[in-house]
């Protein structure tokens, strides 16, 4: 079984679920982290604990960060580096999201964190 853990500034994260949620339904191994400007690092870290904590029967965790370099990435990064359990990918789109909530809900866990990188510049364009 795959989690999902998303994490972002400032609604991020809710806003992100809540559009897959919207487009391919709801899954159980689903978390939101926002990271607030009024809140600290170690509260960050906290939440993100929270949500991985709440994966513990899933052997394979994808955590989407909003952007490279961020405290969301920067954080999970920290606590889970090497971990073989858990695939960060940051500077994630829709697409890549439901994607991946599809491959979960119809229980298939193939996707690899390149082929959902593939897929999300695929996204990526532009209509003059």
């Amino acid at each position: 079984m795959t989690g999902l853990i998303v994490a972002g500034h400032n609604g991020f994260a809710k806003g992100m679920l809540e559009a897959g949620r919207l487009l391919t339904g709801d899954y159980p191994h689903m978390a939101e982290v926002d990271f607030y400007p009024h809140e600290s690092e170690e509260t960050l870290n906290q939440k993100l604990q929270q949500a991985m904590d709440s994966m513990e029967e899933c052997h394979k965790v994808f955590v989407l960060c909003d952007i490279l370099g961020g405290s969301p990435f920067k954080n999970a990064a920290s606590l889970w580096y090497g971990n073989e359990k858990v695939i960060i990918l940051y500077g994630v789109n829709l697409s890549i999201l439901v994607e991946l909530s599809m491959n979960m809900i119809m229980e298939q866990d193939e996707l690899t964190a390149e082929e959902l990188i593939s897929i999300g510049q695929k996204q990526i364009g532009c209509l003059q």
